[in-house]
């Protein structure tokens, strides 16, 4: 018995033993100190304004505070001297962004934890790479001309050169003009798209594109005064038309049967053109640019372009405001073939798809059709937004239609939910849709098994949910694989056809009109 009573004594005296060294262990292992902080975790970096940096990380409630360090590499080479050091960085202050970094120069960044009763934690590491500079304003409508443009940037700003292209022309920058911030460029060519390229050395401080003005001395001049339909009716073939500022009202539609031309000659005071609705026959070609086109909610009013039968040239649609058509912008009924399509830089607002869509292709077919840099509100409201059927495959077998639409602003387009953005029924079509805004919209993406949506990357819907969440039988969603976002982009006042954008995402990402990004 005293041999059972020992060996009983001494199990609980284990147990007990294994007990209170257990309760230390666990003791330990929550009361775990170190002799320094952790480093920094989850660091990323987002480049804002082309020139900035927003640096993020996970905030340690026990730091005293941050240490940012930049080196001029993207090698995470820490040697030698850094280009910046940022200290006392407080939770608070996470995300920490930095300004007025060099452009298109790569970095490497390292952040560490400070504090005052341990060590310094080890630094934490990212690279990144700003964007190019840009200093350069855009360039004012009254500053071009037919061979000359003044250019603008932020004034006191060092630069060496400015080179503008096609044509390689250098304009080596004087002190004077360093201090105004501006510079006039001479010896240019009428009605060239241009770059200009502000230089500090070999460092790009900024870029600028402009059009120069139509050359008078080529074009066929018309004045308010003149019977506009008659013009052109006698216009020669290749001929270009430079309408000078004032209200120009149509009568009855404008018959076009050659390749002609229809410009503003002052962008900055853009000609009116009342009730303009014109109507393509016998393989014509139109472009209209720098033009306001008022279809005046005619009663009975056609699209703005009607085709006829026919292969056609070139339908060019540039730096417009086209307003109140009562059907669409674009209707072809008869078997016709376009070489090319190309909107781009227009506002488009109350165009309200009576009968017809915005884009409206029944038997018509374009080899290229392009959307691209425009704004459309109020438009098609119970109508779809393009459509092209089948009919224009069945008399065009061998032609696929390459259809691309990015970066637009869509607003309060198609509030129908049974119709679709894209409506196209080609045998063959291929159709890029990138970069786009829409927002407060019932559309859905698409839903005909021959839409061929061969790209869908990085458009944010915002109050428009059925482009990735529609379930209409057979429809064809945006899926966030493709980077679409959900952001308000805060236009500054919609109602008043400003949209103007104040979510700093979405003009980093160069999202819709770039227009209202700048």
């Amino acid at each position: 018995m005293k041999r059972i009573n020992i060996l009983l004594y001494l199990g609980l005296g284990l147990i007990f033993a294994n007990i209170s060294c257990s309760d230390d262990r666990v003791k330990e292992l929550t009361e775990l100190t170190t002799d320094r902080y952790f480093s920094p975790t989850g660091v990323s970096a987002r480049i804002v304004n082309q020139t900035g940096v927003q640096l993020t990380w996970k905030k340690n409630a026990e730091a005293k505070g941050y240490t940012i360090e930049l080196f001029a590499n993207g090698e995470l080479n820490f040697e030698g001297s850094p280009v910046r050091i940022i200290e006392e960085i407080t939770n608070d202050q996470i995300p920490y962004t930095i300004i007025g970094l060099d452009g298109a120069t790569n970095y490497s960044a390292r952040i560490k934890a400070v504090g005052t009763e341990v060590a310094d934690s080890k630094w934490s590491t990212i690279t990144f790479k700003t964007n190019e500079e840009q200093i350069m304003k855009p360039v004012s409508p009254e500053g071009i001309q037919a061979t000359s443009v003044l250019l603008n940037w932020t004034a006191g700003e060092e630069a060496t050169a400015i080179a503008i292209n096609p044509g390689n022309i250098i304009h080596p920058v004087t002190p004077q003009e360093i201090a105004a911030g501006e510079a006039t460029v001479t010896g240019l060519v009428g009605e060239t798209t241009y770059t200009a390229t502000l230089l500090k050395g070999n460092k790009i401080r900024g870029s600028a594109t402009f059009t120069t003005l139509i050359d008078l001395g080529d074009a066929v001049v018309v004045q308010p005064t003149d019977d506009l339909v008659a013009v052109i009716g006698t216009a020669k073939a290749g001929d270009v038309l430079a309408l000078m500022p004032g209200t120009y009202s149509l009568t009855a539609d404008v018959l076009i049967d050659k390749a002609i031309a229809i410009k503003g000659a002052k962008p900055a005071d853009r000609p009116l053109v009342k009730s303009a609705y014109f109507n393509l026959d016998k393989g014509a070609s139109l472009s209209l640019k720098d033009l306001i086109l008022d279809g005046e909610n005619k009663s009975g009013g056609n699209c703005v372009i009607t085709l006829q039968a026919g292969a056609f040239g070139s339908i060019r649609l540039e730096d417009s405001k086209l307003m109140n058509y009562p059907k669409g912008i674009i209707y072809g009924s008869f078997d016709a073939s376009v070489e090319s399509v190309s909107m781009s830089n227009n506002i488009f607002d109350n165009i309200v798809g009576n009968g017809n869509e915005f884009i409206d292709f029944r038997k018509a077919i374009a080899r290229i059709f392009e959307f691209t840099n425009n704004t459309v509100s109020n438009a098609v409201l119970n109508r779809e937004f393009i459509r092209m059927d089948a009919g224009g495959s069945a008399a065009y077998p061998a032609i696929t239609s390459i259809i691309k639409v990015n970066n637009n602003t869509f607003y309060n387009v198609i509030q129908d939910a049974t119709k679709r953005f894209f409506y196209v029924r080609l045998a063959k079509n291929e159709i890029t849709f990138a970069k786009n805004l829409i927002v407060k919209s019932l559309a859905m993406t698409a839903n005909q098994s021959a839409t061929n949506l061969v790209e869908l990357k990085s458009n944010n819907y915002f109050d428009a949910v059925n482009f990735y969440n529609s379930s209409a039988s057979g429809v064809k969603n945006d899926v966030s694989a493709n980077g679409y976002t959900l952001l308000d982009p805060g236009f500054k006042d919609a109602p008043k056809g400003d949209f103007t954008l104040t979510n700093q995402t979405l003009k980093d990402n160069g999202i819709g009109d770039p227009r209202w990004g700048q």
